[in-house]
């Protein structure tokens, strides 16, 4: 006999967008459609994969928009990390002007 193993999908299916992208002001939005109830880390993330920046956001269960403030000093390509309490997550790339 032999045990099969199956991966659960980590990715957040739900649509999720960062606007505007280039981010300019150091605010971001995050727009999400479907994302279920419950409490998401968001990440900021540089090139060589050290975490910049860290806030979280709660959801109800429908549609929203979140802003985000984010720190003077960051500049350039980044990545937003978006995970959930289980683990599942979103990475999206960034421009920040």
């Amino acid at each position: 006999n032999s045990n099969i193993v199956q991966l659960a999908d980590i990715s957040l299916p739900e649509l999720l967008e960062i606007h505007p992208n280039p981010v300019e002001g150091k605010q971001l939005c995050m727009q999400a459609k479907g994302l279920r109830a419950g409490r998401y880390k968001v990440q900021i993330v540089d090139g060589g994969g050290r975490t910049v920046h860290t806030s979280a956001i709660n959801s109800s269960g429908v549609d929203g928009v979140w802003k985000l403030s984010l720190p003077q000093t960051l500049s350039g390509y980044y990545s937003a990390i978006i995970t959930s309490r289980e683990g599942r997550r979103k990475r999206i790339a960034i421009f920040i002007n």
